[in-house]
């Protein structure tokens, strides 16, 4: 049994690596634009991001997996940032600075262990 992975994932972590798992094990990395085959036994196998194991598909011989970043993930992790950004240039009254910090705190941490990192998908017009 073997799938095909592909990372497309832009400016997102484009320097280093992503780790991936099958059936909860290390099995290799993956760098940005690569594309690499991976063997696998068995039938089927759960295939995951070691850094975000929200990120997870079960696959079969002849997958054609596509890594992508989570659009939704890096909007809110962006905005958050540059709301907590934007209250050390701008003067708000103290309880609009409490305000705004802690809703972009709170968006931010709730977004970040809910939703996963990267959007694993199955090219459909290439998997076996």
């Amino acid at each position: 049994m073997s799938i095909t992975i592909k990372r497309d994932t832009g400016a997102v972590g484009a320097a280093g690596k992503l780790h991936f798992l099958v059936n909860g094990q290390t099995a290799g990395s993956i760098g940005n634009k690569e594309t690499i085959t991976l063997k696998l036994t068995g039938k089927t196998a759960q295939f995951a991001i070691r850094e975000d194991k929200k990120s997870t598909i079960e696959v079969q011989n002849g997958d054609h997996i596509i890594i992508q970043p989570n659009k939704l993930y890096f909007s809110i992790y962006i905005i958050s940032l540059l709301a907590i950004i934007a209250l050390a240039f701008l003067t708000f009254a103290p309880i609009v600075e409490t305000v705004i910090a802690g809703i972009a705190l709170t968006v931010f941490l709730v977004s970040n262990f809910l939703l996963p990192r990267y959007h694993l998908s199955k090219d459909t017009k290439n998997s076996g």
